[in-house]
């Protein structure tokens, strides 16, 4: 068998073909080895990726569970009187303890399955908040005449009741802020060029 050989002016075209391959993947990068498949550009890249996919997620649930807290803490800081009717009305039927119970386990695994953040006080809370819904909702599941309880202990002290739901309104108030109205934080996820795009060879 006789061996194929291409052209030498072929060969030259390639190898110059590929050399203007790497040279633009250079100058694009900002430098040699900051290229999409070097360590440099992989560790700048994905970090700050994961940062941001974990703020926007921590403002998405601020959304949610920032009005949530305005609104059923204060209306119970309003109607605070009344509680211990509600409460008992509330534990006499089992069949809706043991649906509220089930919903509350369900919204906090929800919460821990997705949002497990502690970069930020907003991202502690919404976490926490998640932990303790779930909690919550297990106890109402397992031990509703404990929780029974501490809700009845809790109704003969009214004052104390108001000021901790009054401090959730709060902390619901923050969270509408960082979810509504804050601006999202915005971070430049490639690395900085080298000033030498524009040069010429």
């Amino acid at each position: 068998m006789i061996a194929r050989h291409s052209p030498p002016s072929l060969n030259l075209l390639a190898n110059e073909s590929r050399a203007d391959e790497r040279e633009k993947l250079h100058d694009e990068s900002g430098g040699a080895g900051r290229g999409p498949s070097s360590p440099f550009f992989c560790e700048m890249v994905f970090p700050a990726s994961a940062a941001l996919e974990a703020k926007a997620r921590t403002r998405a649930f601020a959304r949610v569970i920032g009005p949530f807290l305005v609104i059923v803490p204060g209306i119970i800081v309003v109607r605070a009187p009344e509680m211990d009717t509600l409460v008992s009305a509330f534990f006499e039927n089992g069949a809706l303890v043991w649906i509220v119970g089930g919903l509350l386990l369900f919204c906090g695994l929800l919460i821990i399955a997705h949002h497990q953040y502690w970069s930020s006080a907003a991202a502690i809370l919404i976490s926490l908040f998640g932990w303790f819904l779930a909690l919550r909702g297990l106890a109402l599941l397992a031990a509703p005449q404990l929780y029974q309880r501490a809700a009845a202990g809790a109704v003969g002290a009214l004052p104390l009741v108001r000021i901790g739901f009054s401090a959730l309104a709060l902390i619901g108030l923050w969270l509408t802020f960082v979810g509504w109205i804050a601006k999202p934080p915005i971070q430049n996820t490639l690395p900085r060029s080298n000033g030498k795009e524009g040069a010429t060879g």
